[in-house]
């Protein structure tokens, strides 16, 4: 269910942000890489085409280029319980001091409509860990 909505929301934010229409698949990483954080690898052509076909979904540092570059309703398409899953999955918890100190560093290099989003993104992650935590996911 995540992917479809999800899915249906890309398409929407890449129609307005192109002028009402999709752009092909190289043209969606192309400009992926162009808004991406440095650091982050590139993606390749597949990755975009497995998004609109909705046989994958982004990871949690790639979900929020898609919302720094198009908009933060790609990130209200996702429930806070997926945003949790994706946390989880690239969270082992270890290290977590190391950690913070480098989310630290890497928001003070941010813009405020960066920090915005990310805002909305870790509403989303305590929204869905508070519902599971009550018996409501």
């Amino acid at each position: 269910m995540q992917q479809k909505v999800f899915t249906e929301t890309l398409a929407a934010c890449l129609t307005r942000h192109y002028g009402g229409k999709i752009p092909s698949f190289a043209t969606i990483a192309r400009d992926f890489a162009l808004h991406s954080p440095p650091g982050l690898p590139p993606i390749s052509v597949e990755t975009p085409r497995k998004w609109m076909r909705g046989q994958s979904l982004p990871s949690l540092e790639r979900l929020q280029t898609l919302a720094h570059w198009l908009g933060p309703e790609i990130l209200e398409s996702l429930n806070g319980d997926f945003l949790y899953t994706l946390n989880s999955k690239s969270n082992d918890g270890s290290g977590s001091d190391a950690a913070i100190t480098d989310v630290s560093n890497l928001l003070e290099q941010l813009s405020a409509e960066e920090l915005e989003s990310i805002k909305q993104l870790l509403q989303h992650l305590v929204n869905g860990r508070t519902k599971r935590a009550n018996g409501k996911a």
